[in-house]
């Protein structure tokens, strides 16, 4: 049976749940139910997030007001359904966790934050499973404290499989044996001291994962508002496509560089166990949507898909004196003080006098980690370019043509390159071009080797 996992915009209206409704009901049999999975109601895990910034600055107002709105929507949503009476007695507690964190009207512990953004996940299942008893589909509410993290980061921990399993079955085969339904929060677990953490932003969809291994399930369907994975942005290219298969290689560099469809830690964990992850449209359910799996489809093209995303190229001058020498000491302490903050590096490429790397602009808002930077080696910023990520077919590898064609082709549009960069197993070339350039870049390289 299926592990159905619902985001932020299929949670959001009252429209959206009558499809998320209507899914789950089909998904159920005489033999087995689906455990369904929800995100928070859309815009809300922001809205939280925003509260406790007017927290740090001590603007209780501010945070009240927000509360509000996220008390009002929740509200007004189950009103909809007839169910306000039954969501508001379910949930009463969490809003009152929720007053109790504004009132104390100062900056929030890491426990503290922990606990008032898994309020939205925890309002959005116990609305779902308001709105299911209602149908006569028997369900329950449950929050994922079952699964075990092990108390290395409020934002985004790591788990421990082996107790998670356990905890699992111990908490959802009950509701399975008796037919109900559970309706398990995603994007939090819980510390063995009893603490909430998070296993980081849009990590619902690896909640699915860890419940899809944990039951030895063998289907993990993502429920979103696109009907799957496509060939290039669809606001860019008008004549993109949707992609019927892709591998987890494939599908985990799509996500790092700019779709958004799920996280990538999700895919790894479901078909190591020979499983396989479904994207669906919550809005148009007849729509085939994409099969993750280990191997996919061959393809008939070179390109499977282009994704992109903004970033800052910074450039590590080696020839300075007081480094040539050092060379390998650079590149260590390089790494180590991506590693102290826990950033991550889109793209790096090296050679004897310059080490390039690209990554997340956010990340030089940071005063500290920016000195950092400069204490290794002279350092040149670049903030006006993007990364392009063209994910290959097997058709593509070992065929020297295609980065061929590829070049002629941003040559023809007088497009520069800033940076290239490709790995052995050629998944994957990484092009780094101006923000201006991206639109043109994306459309005609799909003219070329996809369409």
């Amino acid at each position: 049976m299926k592990i159905l996992k619902f985001g932020g915009t299929s949670m959001g209206t009252f429209e959206s749940l009558t499809h998320v409704v209507n899914i789950i009901a089909e998904s159920k049999d005489e033999k087995m139910v689906p455990v369904v999975v929800c995100s928070a109601m859309s815009q809300v895990t922001n809205k939280l997030h925003a509260i406790e910034v007017f927290l740090a600055e001590n603007n209780i107002e501010a945070a009240r007001d927000l509360f509000e709105i996220i008390r009002t929507n929740h509200e007004r949503v189950a009103d909809g359904f007839g169910v306000k009476d039954l969501f508001v007695f379910e949930s009463d507690q969490i809003f009152e966790v929720l007053e109790r964190l504004i009132l104390q009207g100062h900056e929030l512990s890491d426990i503290q934050k922990a606990s008032l953004i898994a309020c939205g996940e925890r309002l959005s299942v116990r609305l779902l499973s308001s709105i299911l008893v209602s149908k006569q589909i028997d369900s329950k509410s449950v929050d994922s404290t079952f699964i075990r993290t092990r108390g290395q980061s409020w934002f985004e921990d790591e788990i421990d499989w082996d107790i998670t399993k356990l905890l699992t079955l111990k908490t959802l085969n009950p509701l399975l044996e008796n037919k109900i339904i559970p309706v398990v929060t995603g994007y939090f677990g819980m510390t063995e001291a009893g603490d909430y953490s998070s296993m980081g932003r849009g990590s619902s969809d690896f909640t699915g994962a860890i419940l899809t291994v944990c039951l030895g399930r063998k289907q993990l369907e993502i429920w979103t508002d696109v009907d799957g994975f496509m060939t290039a942005d669809p606001r860019i290219v008008k004549k993109a496509e949707v992609l019927k298969e892709l591998n987890y290689q494939e599908v985990t560099e799509l996500c790092f560089f700019g779709a958004k469809v799920l996280h990538p830690k999700t895919i790894r964990p479901v078909v190591d166990n020979t499983g396989e992850v479904w994207i669906k449209n919550t809005f148009n359910g007849s729509a085939h949507g994409t099969r993750i799996l280990k191997k996919s489809m061959a393809y008939d093209r070179e390109i499977l898909s282009i994704a992109s995303k903004k970033t800052a190229v910074v450039s590590l001058d080696l020839f300075d004196t007081q480094v040539t020498a050092h060379r390998t000491r650079v590149m260590a302490d390089l790494f180590c003080l991506f590693d102290e903050y826990g950033y991550s590096i889109d793209v790096v490429t090296s050679r004897e006098g310059e080490i390039t790397i690209c990554f997340d602009r956010k990340y030089l808002d940071n005063t500290d980690f920016r000195l950092g930077l400069e204490s290794l080696a002279p350092v040149a910023y670049k903030n006006d370019s993007s990364v392009l990520s063209l994910v290959f077919s097997e058709m593509a590898k070992d065929n020297a043509g295609v980065i061929n064609r590829i070049t002629r082709v941003l040559a023809e549009q007088e497009i520069s390159l800033n940076v290239i960069s490709q790995t052995a197993s050629e998944v994957c070339l990484l092009l780094v071009v101006l923000d201006c350039d991206v639109t043109s870049a994306i459309g005609e390289i799909h003219k070329e080797l996809v369409e």
